[in-house]
C-alpha cells in the first residue's frame, strides 16, 4: 500500500506546477467541469502507473519496476492526459506562446 502513496502524492504538486504554471490555456466548461477534468486526470494517472508497475516490476524489481519507473513514466505523460481527460468533459487545454501575455 505504500507504494501508492508515492504516486498519489507527487501527482498533486506535478498537476499543479502543469495545469497552474505551464504556458496552457484552458478554455470551456465551467469550473465543474474542469475540475472533473482534473479527478479524471488524477484516475488515468494512477492507471498509467499501475500499468507500468504491472510490466515493469518482473523486470527492474520491486523499488525501480515497482515505484520509481512507474512514477517516472505516469508523470512524463501528464501532458498528454491532461489534453485527452480534459476533452472528455469538454474543456479545451491548448498550448500558448510562453511571452504571449494571457
Amino acid at each position: 500500500m505504500v507504494a501508492w502513496l508515492v504516486p498519489s502524492a507527487l501527482f498533486w504538486s506535478l498537476a499543479a506546477l502543469y495545469v497552474g504554471g505551464a504556458a496552457i490555456k484552458i478554455e470551456g466548461g465551467g469550473g465543474g467541469r474542469q475540475l472533473l477534468g482534473l479527478l479524471l486526470l488524477f484516475a488515468s494517472y494512477l492507471g498509467v502507473y499501475a500499468l507500468g508497475r504491472m510490466f515493469l516490476t518482473g523486470f527492474a524489481g520491486a523499488a525501480l519496476g515497482g515505484i520509481v519507473f512507474p512514477v517516472l513514466i505516469a508523470s512524463i505523460a501528464i501532458p498528454t492526459l491532461t489534453k485527452v481527460m480534459f476533452k472528455l468533459v469538454g474543456v479545451s487545454v491548448t498550448r500558448v506562446n510562453p511571452g504571449a501575455t494571457h
